[in-house]
């Protein structure tokens, strides 16, 4: 029923079944729509406007924003707001979701944090590193399945990765990705449901 739309000065959100538009914003980064077709979208910053989620109402044009999201680095993916940050312990991942006051969810990372890959469609967020470096033999040492997979001395260019559920941060598995020693490198990265799909950059 719905349809939202941005460039980058403008946005806006259309009833398709009115065939009419419902809402006229400024630009916007990210967008969803929940199940009662409440419209949430990543405002950047703008003046002396700081950036935030933005809620819509588009059958009533009711809105309202978010407080302030501080960190440059966090991304509206779908449904969720991913915000890398740091604490006193070091690097901090918070998963946040869009409707939702609070962090569902969090993990620290005081030493090597991943990658993070998540594509709006996804349930679930993966994380990534150089299975080479210090971080992910560490990763690898921990895991007896990765232990059994994996030859040591011949992971130069490969991935370890991690496999987290979005909505309470538990771990689905680990896993090994070959990559031919580095013949190619990850671009995107969708999980749904039990298939996770990869787009590399040699297409």
């Amino acid at each position: 029923r719905w349809l939202a739309v941005s460039e980058r000065s403008r946005g806006a959100v259309w009833d398709l079944g009115a065939k009419r538009r419902v809402a006229y914003i400024r630009g916007f980064n990210g967008a969803y729509f929940d199940d009662a077709g409440t419209f949430f979208a990543d405002l950047p910053r703008l003046g002396g406007e700081a950036r935030s989620i933005l809620r819509l109402n588009p059958a009533a044009g009711q809105y309202t924003r978010s407080a302030p999201i501080n960190d440059r680095l966090a991304s509206q993916n779908g449904r969720w707001l991913m915000v890398p940050t740091e604490n006193k312990n070091g690097p901090l991942l918070e998963m946040r979701d869009v409707g939702l006051p609070n962090p569902i969810w969090s993990r620290a990372y005081p030493k090597d944090p991943p990658q993070l890959w998540m594509h709006p469609g996804s349930d679930s967020v993966v994380m990534s590193w150089d299975a080479a470096s210090p971080a992910g033999r560490e990763v690898i040492r921990k895991d007896s399945d990765l232990r059994k997979q994996a030859d040591l001395g011949d992971i130069d260019g490969d991935y370890v990765l991690e496999i987290v559920r979005a909505t309470n941060g538990e771990t689905r598995r680990r896993m090994l990705l070959e990559t031919g020693k580095g013949s190619f490198q990850i671009e995107e990265v969708c999980v749904v449901g039990d298939w996770m799909l990869i787009s590399d950059s040699i297409g």
